[in-house]
């Protein structure tokens, strides 16, 4: 009786994995899934795929290394030019949630009260929405970003987070160092908090949202939103991923740099700082990695829009600054990575038009059949990952911390923040970017006309959205 027990028990117990396991078919005209993962400050050159356009980062001991993300671009589209229209952090994230770009009217400030969202739309629709993130700037202090969703999870603890733990000391020379106040909590949360490489902040996002899949992947359709604050700064990663690209110079390691010229620091300790982010980054890469092979083990691959992407890039000495908020938006700020993979999808595409963030909002409605109840700046990339051409546009801007970017297929015109326009040499500058993507060539004395036609685009796009004269636009070069 015991071994007839045992035996029917072993073999429920066989039967009940392979339920758990096995995932479901999918219908061809079941809803899709979208699974939507933002990494604050990954700069598109770290990833493979975009190194025919501009030099893949490099650190002392080599370029980064992305091989989880670099494998999934593989089977994905390639948006070649997307850039940020809204900047930095809290902005980014309003276009994307909203498909609007909002820097005419708004800034760092709370999610409007009367913003509809890409989730509140999709919850209509019969959605499970979920976000579960370790950036704090969109939860904290009222800023109310988790509002539409049906279910939100916050990992504490990042940068500005204040869990409880008391600050610590911090290393260097204070001049050096931005936010020392942040830094100091962000020291004390570390030496409470993470004794392994699973507590990194962007491993317990990643593995919760994992864990979230694991009881959810059948739910029927979900749209899951995925943000980690790395490879933001403080760039805190283990030991080793930093002895993957820094030769062990004796010089100080400053994690958390200052938004400025980065002549206030060493070439060595400008080198140390390309090796930190670029640890940092592949820190991000291997959790990632770890999400993307739950979402294939899950069979989600099969039924689900996956979308990486970043919300604008961090300089360690590019153009000569550190951080970004203080130094003109250049390809390095602006240009950002966005990989988006289709159900099923083996090989790659690549997609030359100019692209935003607040695209993503209209696409997702467009794959889930529902009609934006207000109008939206983005569009449907719906054509692009389907193989069709996509609608071009003459120019997208990017506009944030009272800098200006203006960028068409081939040129950029780039105005700094308005405190230092009167200390540039030239305000402002226009680059062409096919022959000069890192952009050390100002060539706007020889290309006025072209400059002023893209003056003349914002300034026009900025009235219409206004509904009256725009008094926020720069001198007309």
């Amino acid at each position: 009786m015991k071994a007839y027990f045992r035996g029917w028990m072993g073999a429920f117990g066989a039967l009940a994995l392979t339920m758990l396991a096995a995932p479901k078919a999918r219908c061809a005209d079941a809803p899709l899934n979208f699974i939507i993962i933002m990494c604050d400050s990954l700069r598109f050159d770290t990833l493979e795929c975009y190194s025919s356009q501009y030099p893949r980062l490099r650190a002392a001991k080599g370029e980064a290394q992305m091989p989880h993300i670099d494998n999934f671009a593989r089977r994905a589209t390639i948006f070649e030019r997307c850039y940020v229209g809204s900047y930095p952090t809290v902005p980014n994230r309003k276009d994307l949630f909203t498909g609007k770009l909002v820097f005419p009217f708004e800034g760092w400030s709370p999610l409007s009260p009367d913003a509809v969202t890409f989730a509140q739309e999709l919850v209509k629709a019969g959605y499970w929405t979920q976000m579960i993130q370790d950036t704090p700037h969109t939860l904290n202090k009222g800023f109310n970003f988790q509002r539409d969703f049906n279910g939100w999870q916050f990992i504490r603890g990042q940068e500005t987070d204040n869990p409880g733990p008391r600050p610590l000391a911090q290393p260097g020379d204070p001049a050096k160092t931005r936010g020392t106040e942040n830094w100091s909590r962000h020291l004390g949360n570390l030496q409470e908090y993470r004794h392994y490489e699973a507590d990194s902040y962007c491993a317990q996002t990643m593995a919760t949202a994992a864990r979230w899949l694991e009881r959810n992947y059948d739910l029927g359709p979900f749209a899951l939103y995925i943000d980690t604050f790395d490879p933001h700064e403080p760039w805190d990663s283990p030991r080793w991923y930093e002895d993957m690209y820094w030769t062990g110079e004796d010089c100080e390691a400053y994690r958390y740099p200052i938004y400025g010229k980065a002549d206030l620091y060493s070439e060595a300790e400008l080198a140390r700082m390309r090796a930190m982010y670029a640890a940092e980054a592949t820190l991000v890469d291997r959790w990632v990695g770890y999400l993307l092979e739950s979402i294939e083990r899950m069979g989600l691959m099969d039924n689900s829009i996956i979308v990486i992407t970043g919300d604008h890039g961090v300089s360690t000495g590019d153009h000569g600054y550190t951080g970004k908020n203080a130094m003109p938006l250049y390809e390095v700020i602006a240009h950002v990575p966005l990989l988006i993979r289709m159900p099923g999808q083996t090989e790659s595409r690549r997609v030359k038009e100019l692209t935003q963030h607040c695209d993503l909002m209209p696409t997702l409605l467009d794959f889930a059949s529902v009609t934006p109840r207000k109008a939206l700046d983005g569009i449907s990339l719906r054509p692009a990952l389907e193989g069709k051409p996509l609608p071009s546009r003459p120019y997208v801007f990017t506009r944030g911390n009272d800098g200006l970017t203006v960028t068409s297929e081939e040129w950029s015109l780039v105005y700094p923040p308005s405190g230092q326009q009167d200390r540039a040499s030239s305000v402002p500058e226009l680059f062409h970017l096919p022959s000069d993507p890192t952009q050390t060539k100002n060539v706007l004395s020889e290309n006025l006309e072209q400059a002023r036609a893209m003056w003349d685009a914002y300034n026009a796009w900025m009235a219409e959205a206004l509904g009256a004269e725009n008094t926020q636009a720069p001198k007309r070069p």
